[in-house]
């Protein structure tokens, strides 16, 4: 995020994601922004926003032939602690 000249905060996309051809879903950053985690289908991700950097992966599967997507993330009060709905 930056200031513009007139005092306008506005934010600027510096990068994109892609993980296994998989379009993106829910996101939610960490309380002090240094964790962002991505649904994925199935998956949940997190990553280090500054680096691009995948921390780690997680994929939810309810049977062999019946996978559930993650429909929402948040991060908790705790900033370890990541809550996914499926």
């Amino acid at each position: 995020m930056f200031v513009t000249e007139k005092g306008v905060m506005v934010w600027r996309c510096e990068s994109v994601g892609f993980f296994r051809s998989l379009p993106a879903g829910d996101v939610s950053f960490s309380a002090d922004g240094s964790l962002l985690a991505v649904t994925f289908g199935p998956t949940l991700t997190v990553w280090v926003p500054e680096t691009n950097l995948l921390k780690c992966s997680l994929t939810e599967v309810h049977s062999k032939n019946n996978l559930r997507y993650v429909v929402k993330i948040l991060f908790t009060s705790v900033m370890s602690e990541i809550m996914s709905y499926v």
